[in-house]
C-alpha cells in the first residue's frame, strides 16, 4: 500500500477519535442521574477501539513507509507516548463522576501537542545506519 494510503486512512481515524471523544464527553454531561451508562455508549467505544486499531496500524505503516522501522528518533517516541496517553482518556471520561468540561481541554492540549510533534518533529534526528560507527571504534580526539 501506498504513502498516501496511509496517511489519508490515519487522519480520517484521528477525526473519528477525536469525534468520538466529543459525543462520549457530550453522552456523559447529558447521562440521567442512576442511569448506568450512556445511550450509544457501546457503539461509541466500539467507533473508539476501531479508530484506536487503525490508528495503530496505519502509523506503524507510516514508519515503515518512511524508513524509520530500525531506529527511531526521539519525536517518533514522544509521539507514541502522547498516543498511548490519547488511548487511555476513555477511562477518564467513562469514570469521571465530574470535571469532563477539564477531560475536554486536556484532550485538545494532547492532541495539540501531538500534531507539533508530527509537524515540527524536535529531538535529535538518529544517525542514518551508513554514518554509524561500530562500537569498537571510537573516533579518537
Amino acid at each position: 500500500m501506498s504513502y498516501a494510503f496511509y496517511k489519508t486512512l490515519h487522519l480520517i481515524s484521528i477525526v473519528i477519535l477525536f469525534s468520538t471523544y466529543g459525543a462520549m464527553i457530550f453522552a456523559r454531561l447529558l447521562q440521567r442521574e442512576g442511569e448506568e451508562k450512556p445511550r450509544a455508549w457501546g457503539m461509541l467505544m466500539a467507533l473508539h477501539g476501531v479508530s484506536l486499531a487503525t490508528l495503530f496500524v496505519t502509523g506503524f505503516g507510516l514508519i515503515v513507509k518512511l524508513g524509520l522501522s530500525g531506529n527511531w528518533p526521539t519525536w517518533l517516541w514522544v509521539k507514541v507516548g502522547l498516543w498511548l496517553v490519547i488511548g487511555g482518556v476513555v477511562a477518564i471520561i467513562k469514570r469521571a463522576k465530574g470535571g469532563l468540561l477539564g477531560v475536554f481541554f486536556a484532550v485538545i492540549a494532547l492532541a495539540s501537542a501531538t500534531v507539533y510533534v508530527a509537524v515540527h518533529k524536535p529531538g535529535p534526528a538518529p544517525t542514518p545506519p551508513s554514518q554509524a560507527q561500530p562500537a569498537d571504534e571510537v573516533p579518537q580526539p
